[in-house]
């Protein structure tokens, strides 16, 4: 499954991830990406119906682009909950065709 941008002269919004191993949280900003607002939690059940959800989001939403929560440990360490998140990405990446950012979540 493979999910590509909409049509010319849409606005695309981002949209943020807030991975967890039992919820997902959704946000999607405003059509110039100045402010977000939380849209709904994905209850996690399998990877392929949370990637199935997610791709239904930005199909809805118009995404460009999706930013992911990276939960870094306070002295920068990359620990068990950060890998768990780089492991999503990587298979968010291989399901989409639009940019992931990892976003640093400390302070």
């Amino acid at each position: 499954m493979i999910c590509t941008l909409g049509g010319k002269g849409r606005k695309l919004r981002l949209i943020g991830l807030d991975v967890g191993t039992k919820t997902i949280g959704v946000a999607i900003s405003d059509p110039l990406g100045w402010t977000a607002q939380g849209v709904t939690t994905i209850a996690r059940t399998s990877l392929d119906e949370d990637l199935a959800a997610i791709i239904d989001l930005i199909d809805v939403y118009n995404a460009s682009k999706l930013v992911v929560g990276y939960p870094r440990n306070m002295d920068g360490s990359i620990g068990e909950q950060a890998r768990f998140v780089e492991r999503f990405v990587e298979s968010l990446q291989a399901a989409i065709a639009l940019p992931v950012e990892l976003v640093d979540e400390r302070l």
